[in-house]
């Protein structure tokens, strides 16, 4: 960060190894049959609202105009430490748990999100200032941004 901006706010990280270690088991084996459809939800009104021009395709060829459907598995194995980790089933792009029913996928999904918002110890803060730099891996994190206003303190 070579700079701060006067509005914006700090990033919060999940591991998602320790989400997936806090499973059962039987739930572990569950979850890792399963996939999740992701969406972005807000991409077409964030680009409209921007003024961003859309690429098509993008990556992949089924990527075209506002279509962005990709089915990632729910339990991901690190294709570098092997480690297996929570990847998909909480978020805003994740519009479902494939193969359920939707109370089940209400479930799984709460209870992820559960996990998450019940277990401090396994989120990081990251307060963004000048000289400031962080690295992560999204095959392996699930991360979001705060919300702050021009004053720094956390938004209502």
């Amino acid at each position: 960060m070579q700079s701060t901006p006067p509005s914006g706010g700090d990033t919060l990280w999940v591991s998602g190894y320790e989400i997936y270690d806090r499973l059962s088991p039987p739930f572990r084996a569950f979850l890792e049959t399963l996939t999740a459809t992701c969406a972005q939800p807000v991409f077409k009104s964030a680009c409209e609202a921007g003024g961003y021009e859309v690429m098509s395709p993008r990556g992949s060829p089924l990527n075209v105009g506002y279509e962005f459907e990709p089915h990632h598995p729910v339990i991901r194995t690190h294709p570098v430490t092997g480690w297996k980790s929570v990847f998909a089933g909480v978020g805003l792009h994740v519009s479902r748990i494939d193969g359920v029913t939707s109370y089940e996928d209400q479930m799984i999904r709460e209870y992820i999100l559960r996990l998450i918002t019940r277990n401090h110890d396994c989120v990081a803060r990251m307060h963004w200032t000048r000289g400031a730099c962080a690295i992560w891996s999204n095959e392996c994190t699930l991360h979001a941004a705060t919300v702050r206003g021009p004053d720094r303190r956390l938004s209502a």
